[in-house]
């Protein structure tokens, strides 16, 4: 066995758990209040810190998966995040992009005594829902859940021209023209090819974003979250375009 990372400490940020590999390639895990990232070249990061959102209240993290859309999903314990009403105690579902930003999916609810049933364990299944399970807590039993997942992050296309050549501003696209694709959540950031340019070199990937044409990569100029602008390379007009979103593909 040869150690790719060896955590340093203090004992909360010395117990990793969940560990698996994104889309990316990089590894991703649960410390005790943590989602961190180790690449394969060893260097740490920490993705998401729970301490900061919630104050620094206790929020133990537990069963760590990659969804298919290429976020992080995994679940929160007591006590947790956006309880409901007077309630100290909640239990999450949670979100995270591999960048760090966060959404709470789902609340476990209290009863009257202000018990939950502690969620144990997550998996997305072949109907890309989540199901999981939770523990018994005082009076109450475990169960086994379902949770219909309905994400808004999904990078979409617009329905209508959705890809134009910008020199006409007409659906379609040329050879070594410069192209334009509009949708929602096509990026995580607002960005230019400014800083990416190296030796005169244009990028073909900028903040995970790439896009395919005709089987071949554009390079990329542009991103946001409703456009992104591109120079198509020597292809056919009628060549298919791929987009990948941080490894999340669509056509």
């Amino acid at each position: 066995m040869t150690p790719l990372y060896v955590f340093p400490g203090p004992d909360n940020l010395s117990h990793p758990s969940s560990l698996i590999q994104g889309a990316d390639g990089n590894f991703y895990g649960l410390l005790e209040q943590q989602v961190f990232k180790v690449t394969p070249g060893a260097t740490f990061a920490l993705v998401y810190d729970f301490t900061a959102t919630n104050n620094g209240t206790l929020t133990y993290l537990i069963s760590l998966i990659h969804g298919e859309d290429g976020n992080l999903y995994g679940l929160t314990r007591v006590p947790g995040l956006s309880c409901p009403g007077a309630m100290p105690r909640c239990e999450t579902i949670f979100q995270s992009t591999r960048a760090g930003k966060l959404a709470i999916l789902y609340t476990f609810p209290a009863n009257a005594q202000g018990n939950v049933q502690n969620p144990i364990s997550l998996f997305q299944a072949s109907d890309g829902n989540f199901y999981g399970a939770t523990s018994g807590v005082a009076t109450d039993y475990g169960s086994i859940f379902e949770f219909p997942l309905a994400n808004p992050n999904v990078p979409a296309k617009a329905s209508t021209g959705g890809v134009v050549n910008v020199a006409s501003g007409l659906a379609g696209i040329g050879g070594n023209a410069w192209m334009t694709i509009y949708g929602t959540n096509l990026a995580m950031t607002t960005d230019s090819w400014a800083n990416t340019i190296t030796g005169g070199a244009l990028s073909t990937k900028l903040d995970g974003v790439s896009v395919m044409v005709g089987g071949q990569p554009a390079y990329i100029q542009y991103v946001s979250a409703a456009q992104i602008n591109a120079l198509a390379p020597n292809i056919a007009a009628a060549a298919a375009v791929l987009v990948a979103c941080d490894d999340v593909a669509w056509n």
